[in-house]
């Protein structure tokens, strides 16, 4: 067990990779090549943003972000290296934190962001205090969480926030997988939003990303229900 702190809660907690789902492929050398394919800077990927969006991340981040209160807590489900965390700093929200199921990218991570604010492990098999952070939110991982795991994920995200759910993930009107890697069964795209509002979340802002490769991405923020 490792002694971990997320915000101002202290727990031991045992690190939990599910073998029955994928989340051992991510946590294997399969995960670890994605580190390589995305270890960009943050300066990279806003310009790997412009470049496929017509946007850089740190403009969406801006637009999407606008009146949230820079004493704000964000926690990311998914963090890999930390480079999204790290935007988030550049614009002025240091109380960051996340988890991650490659133990390569959460030593990166943790290095990046603070030893204290980034967790190791299957985000699914750790346990969280409710409504630990105002911000709770993915960026392209959703599409590679198992359809059977997928509501589960997301209300966890829903109880984990005190306030807000932000997701940018693949969209297509409905879900259908698409070969990863030369992978089945690793990603999906489709409408994730329809899962938050199905679980009493309700949409603040909606915008959809045109990328240069003729596909697109969703970028949502919500708030959640009481």
């Amino acid at each position: 067990m490792r002694l971990s702190c997320v915000g101002r809660i202290y727990k031991k907690r045992k690190i939990g990779v599910d073998e029955m789902n994928n989340s051992k492929e991510w946590s294997s050398e399969f995960g670890t090549d994605y580190i390589v394919r995305n270890s960009e800077t943050p300066y990279e990927l806003d310009i790997w943003s412009k470049d496929t969006y017509g946007f850089t991340r740190t403009e969406m981040n801006l637009e999407f972000l606008e009146g949230i209160d820079k004493d704000s807590s964000f926690f990311e489900c998914g963090c890999n290296i930390g480079t999204q965390l790290e935007l988030l700093k550049y614009i002025g929200y240091n109380k960051t934190f996340g988890v991650e199921i490659n133990e390569k990218a959460e030593k990166i991570a943790s290095e990046k962001i603070g030893k204290w604010n980034i967790e190791y492990g299957d985000f699914l098999q750790i346990y969280y205090p409710l409504a630990l952070h105002d911000i709770v939110y993915t960026s392209g991982v959703l599409i590679h969480i198992p359809p059977k795991d997928r509501e589960a994920f997301i209300q966890k995200m829903i109880r984990l926030s005190s306030r807000y759910l932000w997701i940018f993930e693949y969209y297509s009107e409905s879900f259908e997988m698409i070969p990863y890697r030369g992978k089945k069964d690793m990603m999906w795209r489709g409408d994730f939003e329809k899962t938050f509002l199905d679980n009493g979340c309700r949409t603040l802002k909606r915008k959809m990303y045109n990328r240069s490769d003729g596909n697109v991405d969703c970028m949502v923020l919500m708030v959640k229900a009481g």
